[in-house]
């Protein structure tokens, strides 16, 4: 009888030992695994949803506010909101807002900086709109470009 406990005994340290060590490589795990945002795919949805999002601005009148695609043509025509405001500067401080929001770029990061980039494109010419850049990129990046007439985004994120 005695000899059954001590078998029953080192039965469930063996297994609380196991358990131990599952746990301790399960957190190894998932602690050192790259975000799952940074691949082209998720960059790609993430691009194509910022230039849903709706601004402060209106152009004509309230509340017809721009969408930051459309914000971003009216840059380049040096359009104004009603508030004022310049449309470039308007997209520059939406788009500062949720890059600032979504990411946080550090040393310690998984994500080191990030790079948002807004050019107009024609057959002839290819010139720079909107340009938002933080953190280090100068190693490791996804990124992906989402097209569009006249107006071509991209984002890269450093790793």
């Amino acid at each position: 009888m005695k000899r059954g406990q001590e078998e029953v005994t080192g039965f469930v340290i063996i297994v609380a030992i196991v358990i131990i060590l599952a746990v301790i490589i399960l957190a190894l795990m998932i602690r050192n695994k790259p975000e799952s945002l940074t691949n082209s795919k998720d960059v790609y949805q993430f691009l194509e949803s910022t230039l849903q999002y709706t601004s402060s601005c209106a152009i004509n009148y309230e509340p017809a506010y721009l969408s930051i695609k459309e914000l971003i043509e009216k840059c380049r025509s040096g359009s104004l909101c009603i508030s004022g405001q310049s449309a470039c500067s308007a997209a520059n401080e939406t788009l500062k807002g949720i890059l600032n929001s979504s990411w946080f770029p550090s040393p310690e990061s998984p994500v080191k900086g990030y790079v948002y980039k807004a050019r107009y494109h024609t057959n002839s010419s290819d010139s720079i709109v909107i340009l938002i850049s933080k953190g280090n990129c100068s190693s490791n990046f996804k990124e992906s470009e989402y097209p569009g007439t006249p107006i071509i985004t991209s984002f890269r994120i450093c790793s």
